[in-house]
């Protein structure tokens, strides 16, 4: 399976801010500016348990944001990383033309994550789904995210949960 075009498209969706929420909603103040280190890069690791086929699409981003408030010369750090997930049935994976579009009709399950680190330390702010698990029975472990985070680990505010996937009749 060729998933360049995927990792790609996933690519230049993380560097055009979407799902970055809060990189997005703060570029668009005029006094506030964001300047990449390095395009956005990424995995994409694929996994068949039993009858289930898993694609995850990891992407980090890094730069610099900017506004009046920054003592320093060169920005205040920033950094993020997306997480996509896509689960379906391992006889009906697509086999050609692996994007978001096509995985998005093909799965029975597909959550997104995003966690963003806007300031030095460990300050930031998280949202979405991940996926923990996936048993050959189709049990489906979760990790759901929303809110900010400051001195702790994120994993520390988010809740867990248990769905059961079940294929298309």
């Amino acid at each position: 399976m060729n998933t360049q075009k995927l990792l790609k498209a996933l690519c230049r969706r993380v560097g055009d801010y979407e799902g970055l929420d809060w990189l997005d909603e703060y570029t668009e103040h005029d006094m506030c500016s964001f300047t990449s280190i390095r395009p956005p890069n990424g995995e994409v690791l694929t996994e068949e348990i039993g009858p289930w086929f898993s694609i995850v699409v990891n992407i980090a981003f890094e730069g610099n944001t900017m506004d009046p408030s920054c003592d320093r010369a060169s920005g205040d750090p920033y950094s993020a990383m997306v997480r996509y997930d896509w689960i379906g049935l391992v006889k009906s994976i697509p086999r050609k033309n692996i994007v978001p579009k096509t995985l998005d009709e093909w799965v029975i399950h597909k959550s997104s994550y995003s966690r963003e680190y806007t300031a030095t330390g460990s300050r930031g702010v998280h949202r979405g789904t991940w996926v923990t698990g996936l048993d050959e029975d189709g049990s489906l472990h979760l990790r759901d995210a929303e809110g900010w985070f400051l001195d702790v680990s994120p994993e520390s505010k988010t809740t867990e949960r248990t769905v059961k996937l079940e294929p298309p009749k």
